[in-house]
């Protein structure tokens, strides 16, 4: 008989003991706490490293005293949000765990690991979901765990998926079109508000669009240089896309709108 069906027989016997239970006392348990999948504090991690299986480490970010930075592939500040989620993983409740030494992890997309993260040396490797509950399984400390669905957009090899997606710090002093120099205060502050729908990695179509450069000064003598699209400006300097809704334009650059 193999872990899983020991473990399924477990689980049943203790399903039937406390219907049992129920019926002779009249009365609930009160509500166990579930276990989480590591006990890891979320708020003391400080490196976050993503890989594919049996490869480098893709993606590696870094906190320090401004927030959380992508270090590799690129240098950008991070999402906040997309890193809350990151971070969420060791708090995960279980609904159930098994010795990984008695499983063929190869049957549960664990060997090779669809992904494996690294919190503070941590490691995490994601797998296939459980064909009955969608729940996944996660290798950890030498055991197989079943934790709720993830967001695997944050845990894929997109790096896309984790940079800000505001398009300048604060500090912006000028905006530079193929019209002139734009710099009206609440139009440089309409810059620094914006934000992205969402990121894409560049592809070629949109680098050989025939779009309008724009160049944004910041205080301390930097620039960041765009070229517009249809829908959104790309980056060249770190190859990403910023997707804008299409009203976007008026508040950015009326005169072009």
């Amino acid at each position: 008989m193999s872990a899983l069906s020991r473990q399924n027989l477990l689980l049943a016997g203790g399903l039937l003991a406390l219907g049992l239970w129920l019926w002779w006392t009249g009365t609930a348990p009160p509500p166990a706490t579930p276990a989480r999948l590591s006990d890891l504090d979320p708020a003391g991690v400080s490196q976050i490293r993503i890989r594919a299986p049996d490869g480098p480490f893709h993606i590696a970010l870094q906190q320090g005293t401004a927030g959380w930075r992508l270090q590799q592939p690129i240098q950008a500040p991070a999402d906040p949000l997309s890193i809350d989620q990151i971070l969420a993983l060791p708090t995960q409740p279980v609904s159930a765990r098994y010795e990984a030494a008695e499983l063929d992890l190869a049957d549960l997309g664990l060997a090779p690991a669809r992904w494996q993260l690294s919190l503070d040396g941590q490691d995490f490797a994601v797998g296939d979901t459980e064909a009955l509950s969608g729940a996944r399984y996660v290798l950890h400390a030498g055991r197989v765990h079943l934790v709720a669905e993830l967001p695997l957009e944050r845990f894929d090899l997109d790096h896309a998926d984790l940079v800000d997606r505001a398009l300048c710090p604060p500090g912006i002093t000028a905006v530079i079109t193929p019209r002139g120099r734009l710099s009206e205060p609440g139009l440089l502050a309409r810059w620094e508000n914006t934000r992205a729908l969402w990121l894409d990695r560049a592809t070629r179509d949109d680098h050989a669009a025939d779009g309008s450069s724009i160049r944004v000064e910041l205080t301390g003598g930097g620039h960041i240089d765009f070229i517009r699209l249809q829908d959104g400006l790309l980056r060249p300097d770190w190859d990403l896309v910023y997707r804008l809704p299409a009203s976007a334009w008026a508040e950015l650059l009326p005169a072009d709108a």
